[in-house]
């Protein structure tokens, strides 16, 4: 009878061994986050980054693109098949008109945005031309050949939203959505008095642009007062579109967001939502700390999500909230709502959030600034249980990390890459790039699949090959025990060294 039991006991820690070896690929790739951060152009990061909620960089067919201003105030490029090791694009994008060092240093490298538009695998550009009043913001869209590696204009540059007297404009972005229609935000400053702008066109071939129906939405705050650094983007599963920004109520700058929705004749201005944060809001001149995206979840098809930083005059937090339904307000706490922490640091976890996977969850990324701390940390979002995981700490940069950090807004759907995030750098001004995941190469390949792909088959194998020995008496209890045991153990063994070797995990 004890002897019995000593077997059944090998029995149930055989069975556990093998379910970990099952479960051993989920639990290493879930850690890969990120694997690797890569310099992509060196002393850029101050005049190439924008702000958060602008998008700066997008994979195609597993091929990264990064695109940032250059202090002679040249739009360029970098590409890379790894999410590594990156070549500069050899031709600009664009020259802007005149120099912008007399910006805001929020909107330094700000003056440009991108959308990639996967469906027909264009990337749409939206340009502020210059730093000087009556200058005009200005259009236009390229062809990605993510394999050839080449980007060709389809069409001209055209005039999006003519300058006028006065006026100078800042942080445009640009959007696309489901129904090929292009979007645009823009802060439009008059006599140091910031606000709104937002328009589309369905005649992307203007010039100007043509105005669909019910736009150009000026002045969009509903508050009366006034509101800056917009954003624009497309809602998953209709052809509506989100505008958020920071909207001032009279004392402080609170994020506040609206769904622009098309009636079947007109765009027509949602009911404008208000994040319930209490006495929480967002910094002084940090007001362009946010970014946002719209993902498909079981609660919402259209569900947009929006981190910032705030704080309540003593301390600093960063903030994620969701809006589970667009007939109701954001959630005010629990159930959509969650705060990454709080702290004495004004820049505590800045970081960005973005799209992680094809699945829709979402990671946020960001640096712990207490004691200008330069460890990286990454915090994931899965969208089938509505909840985030602890942030962790994954990886050291030499660096103290600017505070202006983007990440990626949609996944690759013709490539097997995950995405990353685009921050710079203090000390050595570099703009740099966070990959998710294990770096693909431009034929792409999974290590870790193929290891198991082996590994589980035979150990099937020897499990039915030892059972057959057991049934036909060639071997004893003990004895298909003891062999199944190590043909376990050499197989974890074997998958975690391979994983290692070629992951660099």
């Amino acid at each position: 009878m004890k002897k019995l039991k000593v077997l059944r006991g090998l029995q149930v820690l055989l069975a556990g061994i093998l379910i970990a070896c099952l479960m051993l690929p989920v639990g290493i790739a879930y850690a890969e986050t990120p694997v690797s951060v890569s310099i992509v152009a060196a002393s850029a990061a101050e005049d190439g980054l924008g702000s958060p909620f602008q998008h700066h960089s997008f994979t195609a067919e597993g091929v990264h693109w990064v695109f940032y201003q250059t202090a002679a105030d040249v739009i360029a490029c970098s590409w890379s098949d790894d999410g590594t090791t990156w070549v500069a694009y050899g031709s600009p994008i664009h020259v802007c008109d005149a120099d912008n060092v007399s910006l805001p240093a929020e909107t330094v490298g700000g003056q440009f945005d991108l959308w990639y538009h996967p469906a027909d695998e264009t990337v749409h550009f939206v340009v502020v031309n210059s730093s000087i009043n009556s200058s005009d913001i200005v259009f236009a869209k390229y062809v990605v050949d993510a394999v050839a590696h080449t980007l060709t204009i389809d069409g001209s540059w055209v005039t999006a939203v003519a300058g006028v007297a006065n006026y100078s404009y800042r942080n445009p972005t640009i959007c696309v959505n489901n129904d090929d229609q292009d979007f645009i935000t823009w802060g439009n400053v008059s006599n140091g008095v910031s606000d709104v702008y937002v328009t589309s066109t369905a005649n992307c071939a203007g010039n100007p642009w043509t105005p669909d129906t019910g736009f150009p939405m000026y002045n969009i705050s509903e508050t009366g007062e006034e509101a800056m650094y917009g954003s624009v983007i497309p809602l998953y599963a209709d052809n509506n579109i989100s505008v958020q920004y920071a909207d001032y109520n009279g004392s402080v700058w609170k994020i506040s967001q609206l769904n622009v929705n098309y009636n079947g004749s007109d765009w027509i201005k949602d009911t404008l939502y208000d994040i319930d944060t209490s006495g929480w809001y967002l910094p002084s001149s940090f007001e362009w700390d946010y970014n946002a995206v719209s993902i498909a979840t079981g609660i919402n098809g259209n569900d947009v999500a929006i981190q910032c930083s705030q704080t309540d005059g003593a301390e600093y937090r960063t903030l994620f909230n969701r809006r589970g339904n667009e007939s109701d307000a954001w959630g005010s706490s629990g159930l959509y709502a969650r705060n990454f922490g709080e702290g004495g640091w004004a820049s505590l976890y800045v970081g960005a959030m973005g799209i992680r996977d094809y699945t829709y969850n979402l990671v946020y990324s960001g640096w712990n600034m207490e004691a200008l701390s330069t460890g990286v940390y990454s915090n994931d979002f899965s969208a089938s249980t509505g909840d985030w995981d602890g942030i962790a700490s994954v990886y050291t940069d030499v660096n103290i990390p600017l505070v202006s950090t983007m990440s990626e807004y949609i996944y690759d759907p013709a490539g097997t890459a995950d995405l990353g995030f685009l921050y710079g750098t203090t000390t050595d001004d570099n703009i740099m790039y966070g990959l998710y995941g294990p770096a693909v190469p431009a034929t792409p390949t999974d290590p870790g699949t193929s290891v198991m792909q082996i590994i589980i088959p035979l150990l099937i194998a020897i499990t039915v090959v030892v059972l057959a020995l057991k049934g036909i008496g060639e071997v004893n209890t003990v004895s298909a025990i003891i062999i199944l045991l190590g043909a376990t153990i050499i197989g974890i063994v074997s998958f975690v060294v391979i994983k290692a070797l070629v992951l660099g995990i």
